[in-house]
């Protein structure tokens, strides 16, 4: 092989090494950009059903479990909604933080397998 060939070789291997390396990372901000889009519905969604319920509009977290997973196996294995604002019968003013646990999906809303909760006073103002 002559000098320009070996040339012509290099340049080929390193331009598919470029255009490789250039499809993973296009493929991983994809990845990363449905991730958070999901991760940022399931969370409204969930934040809505449960605002109705709590009568204020909780913050959900999903836990570290990949979003893009969680609906296509049907269940929400840690859901965390914390609220402030709270009314439960005759108090006010509480705040609530939840730990629903294996949250499933159904056609008529969903349910959940086991959970705790542990309701806490606000802060107190100065």
């Amino acid at each position: 092989m002559t000098l320009s060939g070996r040339l012509v070789s290099r340049l080929r291997l390193r331009r598919r090494t470029t255009l490789l390396l250039a499809a993973v990372l296009a493929l991983t901000a994809l990845a990363g950009t449905a991730e958070t889009l999901v991760r940022h519905r399931i969370a409204d969604r969930i934040a809505t059903v449960a605002g109705k319920r709590l009568g204020t509009a909780p913050d959900v977290g999903l836990g570290v479990t990949p979003a893009l997973w969680q609906p296509a196996r049907g269940t929400f294995p840690d859901v965390e909604p914390t609220a402030d604002g709270v009314s439960a019968r005759h108090t006010t003013g509480l705040a609530v933080d939840a730990r629903p646990r294996q949250v499933r999906r159904s056609g008529k809303g969903g349910g959940v397998a086991g959970s705790s909760s542990r309701p806490r006073s606000p802060a107190p103002s100065p």
